[in-house]
């Protein structure tokens, strides 16, 4: 863990939309193997779960954990021991649920009105939808992707690599978010990028 720190602290200066950087990054992590990779990002996600807890609790004015009211860092400190699960059920959920026409839901049913599925007939056909995902994003099934994909055909971008937004500061990427966003009569095809990459 020590050594992969490392690696990433060594980079966080550099210019990460510089391709050359990028190879030198990569290269450095190609030692590790998929579970290492894995165990890394789950650290790295477990470490940011305090903050999130803490400034969505901020936002939502929720006491949980109910013991540290007032101060950030009794926050923080107390929001150390929270899993995603407990973030879920314990935050989320409870600020979800009262949107709800059965308020009583579950983490299954949030997740499944969380996805695209319910608002497929609105987005099919719509000029001003385009989905651009990577097939390797660790936080979504690569069933579903290639699901989206089947469903709404050219309205879905997926590139091979990059992981969760890992790409995104790629100069090619950038440039192709850029033009999804001009208007549609001036878009380029999915089609005709990916023939030039």
């Amino acid at each position: 863990m020590g050594r992969a720190l490392a690696i990433v602290e060594s980079f966080s200066k550099e210019r990460l939309d510089d391709p050359a950087v990028f190879d030198r990054f990569a290269k450095e992590f190609a030692s590790y193997t998929t579970e290492e990779i894995q165990f890394l990002i789950a650290a790295a996600l477990q470490a940011t779960l305090p903050e999130l807890v803490y400034v969505t609790q901020s936002v939502h004015d929720q006491r949980v954990p109910a013991d540290a009211k007032d101060e950030a860092r009794k926050r923080l400190r107390a929001s150390k021991n929270m899993t995603f699960k407990d973030y879920g059920e314990k935050i989320a959920l409870p600020w979800w649920t009262p949107d709800l026409v059965q308020p009583q839901g579950d983490l299954q049913s949030f997740a499944k009105q969380g996805s695209l599925t319910p608002i497929l007939d609105r987005l099919r056909g719509n000029a001003k939808v385009h989905i651009v995902h990577n097939a390797d994003d660790v936080l979504v099934e690569r069933s579903s992707i290639e699901a989206l994909k089947a469903e709404l055909g050219d309205q879905v971008t997926v590139f091979p690599y990059g992981g969760h937004l890992g790409n995104l500061w790629y100069s090619e990427n950038k440039e192709f978010a850029l033009r999804l966003l001009r208007t549609p009569e001036t878009r380029e095809t999915a089609q005709d990028v990916r023939g030039r990459l």
